[in-house]
């Protein structure tokens, strides 16, 4: 007899990020559009707080995180006693499932939704229920609540969503936790917030301090550029906070992460510029990539989902081979996009010289 595991662990199929094969081509030129991560790194200030740390590798970290709390909530204007941070957004994506979920508890998320929230569900017990989109792949907010049953527990929610770069303003959101009941965890994923320019945009702040059902989460990954270091966090009622605490390994943050993610938040000149770059950038790539015929998924992140056809994959295959790395996104029931990180404007260029060879 054998040891088995958790069902739900035998059940589900591991996550798989995008990632490039350096050996294939030479790694000067190859070009990584396939994470979303930040083609101008991270800040100056960031790199001088890494160098400063050499020296103290011996020292445990802190375990409460009580310094980056501090210059989150300084910056955000949040009470950093509602604040949890976590080992990148998807710890804390799992932090949640694990706290809230018994044996047979339902996730609803959306169809084309981050694929680490059935993850966390199976690992926890519990039973994903993806729901369809509107055809503009938005959230269906009256499937949504047409699917919430006596079993239901939380409600996944990226805002705006990967991989589609979708969003849903805050008015909207308001009116689906209106309706949602109050015994139900909405988790909001608010992980490209930064990158967000929509008047009517809001990252989930104001739900959590109106709700005591209601999560944000974060991460440094994106516009900070420290996906290497893994750190996110979320902002919640006291409640939840210290139930999630209570779920989290004492010294989930390494003390570079803490001292590197604490000096990042207060640059915020860096984010700034970083989403200046980005929209115009991504407005530029989607125009050029309009103009030769294609569509692509109006977006508010750092990529755009690009309707390619029957030949993605063929597609695929060939910027691969030109050592232009970008993302499939057959995972997320999407077998006719590619997902395209918006790298700088050299990165964009080269990507549309390579589509163009496949074009001749």
């Amino acid at each position: 007899m054998s040891v088995e595991p958790n069902p739900g662990i035998v059940a589900l199929s591991p996550y798989v990020g995008g990632d490039a094969t350096l050996a294939a081509d030479d790694a000067l030129t190859l070009v990584r559009m396939m994470s979303n991560e930040n083609p101008y790194g991270c800040s100056e200030a960031v790199k001088h707080a890494f160098r400063d740390m050499s020296s103290h590798f011996e020292v445990y970290p802190s375990s409460s995180h009580g310094p980056l709390r501090q210059a989150i909530g300084e910056v955000h204007g949040l009470s950093p006693d509602r604040i949890v941070c976590g080992n990148g957004s998807d710890n804390l994506i799992h932090m949640i499932a694990q706290a809230y979920l018994q044996p047979g508890d339902e996730v609803l998320y959306t169809k084309h939704g981050f694929l680490v929230y059935p993850i966390a569900t199976q690992a926890s017990g519990g039973v994903p229920i993806p729901v369809e989109e509107t055809a503009d792949f938005h959230p269906d907010f009256h499937a949504l609540l047409k699917s919430v049953t006596p079993k239901t527990k939380i409600v996944f929610l990226a805002n705006p969503n990967n991989p589609t770069g979708t969003y849903t303003s805050y008015a909207d959101l308001l009116a689906f936790r209106e309706k949602l009941r109050s015994d139900i965890l909405l988790v909001v994923d608010s992980a490209y917030a930064e990158y967000v320019e929509a008047a009517d945009y809001d990252a989930g702040v104001r739900l959590a301090d109106a709700f005591d059902n209601v999560v944000m989460i974060r991460t440094f990954s994106k516009a900070y550029g420290l996906a290497g270091l893994r750190l996110g966090w979320g902002y919640a009622a006291p409640d939840i906070v210290q139930t999630l605490e209570k779920t989290r390994e004492p010294f989930n943050l390494n003390i570079v992460a803490q001292v590197c993610g604490e000096v990042a938040v207060r640059d915020q000149a860096f984010v700034t510029l970083s989403r200046q770059n980005n929209t115009r950038v991504r407005t530029w790539l989607a125009g050029e990539l309009e103009k030769r015929g294609y569509s692509v998924v109006p977006s508010e992140a750092n990529f755009l989902l690009w309707h390619v056809g029957p030949g993605a994959k063929e597609m695929y295959d060939h910027l691969c081979h030109h050592s232009v790395y970008i993302r499939r996104v057959k995972a997320y029931h999407l077998p006719d996009h590619l997902r395209i990180t918006i790298g700088t404007q050299a990165q964009c260029q080269r990507f549309l010289d390579v589509l163009s060879l496949k074009k001749q």
